[in-house]
């Protein structure tokens, strides 16, 4: 799975969380942001069913939003959409029938023939994996989708459902999405990794910018600034957590680039990594995703960053 980024062949290549379109921003500020992703050389977007479906009928949400930019710029065969089902309460689970519908729904929301990926967001505890499995294998079956995988799956249920698929002679899944980051490293050498690796499952890297605690934008905020910089200066307030910024601004000033830049291309340079997934807010901050493609880090700069000690240079 790919997506590019920029005008070079080389560097991350960075996938627009759409998660923030119809919530954190507006319509009009989200289809400004997806123009210039489009003009910077992106073209892998993730979503889902589930972001803003509250605000479906006023067509507010992020499948539509994205999908009325689609239709609108007319790049409906230039990019890659990737969606996630079974969490929208307009066809919530993972039984077949309900996943085919929201596939279907995802797809005429989003403007596109076929989907790049996708994905059950959850699992669903009342689903067997053979039905999970079944439900999944369908969607590329029908050619909705080059892709299916999974999505905040514990380990044994990952393995489960990626094992009934080969068992059962489905379409294999190729795609997990999980969180990683600079702030979250849990996933590296987890027993979900080994799931990944064992069935050669792409790795999604989710909250790549750890909320935006990775781009500094945080720092010395006096009061709240929004539902993100709550979320993040409160979960990562340990010292820990500092010094791994302060590592990151280092490093960013010595390549003349932006702290999000030097997060993206540390989740990028792991070789389970198929792609970093990052939202931004404004057309301004995808400047950093031009950056991360093109930036080079040396072993001693990502070494400071993995364990957290000695000085980069």
């Amino acid at each position: 799975m790919t997506s590019g980024c920029g005008t070079g062949t080389e560097g991350p290549r960075i996938c627009l969380g759409g998660s923030v379109f119809g919530w954190l921003i507006s319509k009009p500020e989200s289809w400004a942001v997806l123009d210039r992703f489009f003009e910077i050389g992106g073209r892998f977007i993730d979503t889902s069913d589930a972001y803003s479906s509250s605000q479906r009928e006023a067509r507010l949400d992020s499948e539509t939003i994205i999908g009325d930019w689609v239709r609108g710029a007319g790049v409906a065969g230039q990019v890659k959409i990737c969606t996630k089902v079974g969490l929208s309460t307009d066809a919530p689970g993972l039984r077949p029938a309900l996943v085919r519908e929201a596939v279907q729904r995802s797809i005429e929301r989003l403007g596109v023939t076929q989907l790049e990926a996708v994905l059950a967001h959850a699992d669903d505890p009342e689903v067997g994996a053979g039905e999970i499995a079944v439900a999944l294998s369908a969607v590329a079956g029908r050619q909705e989708a080059r892709q299916i995988g999974m999505s905040n799956f514990g380990h044994l249920r990952a393995r489960d459902v990626a094992d009934a698929a080969l068992a059962q002679s489905l379409e294999p899944l190729g795609v997990i999405q999980e969180e990683f980051s600079l702030m979250a490293r849990a996933f590296r050498g987890s027993a979900l990794h080994d799931v990944a690796e064992e069935f050669g499952l792409s790795l999604m890297a989710t909250g790549a910018l750890a909320q935006g605690f990775l781009t500094g934008k945080f720092r010395g905020v006096i009061g709240r600034v929004g539902h993100r910089q709550k979320y993040a200066t409160g979960r990562y307030a340990d010292p820990r957590s500092h010094m791994i910024l302060d590592r990151v601004q280092k490093i960013a000033e010595h390549h003349g680039v932006q702290m999000a830049a030097v997060s993206l291309a540390w989740v990028a340079s792991h070789d389970f990594v198929a792609t970093p997934v990052a939202s931004v807010t404004s057309p301004q901050q995808l400047h950093a995703f031009e950056e991360a493609a093109r930036l080079k880090l040396t072993e001693t700069e990502l070494r400071s960053l993995t364990d957290g000690y000695g000085q980069p240079h």
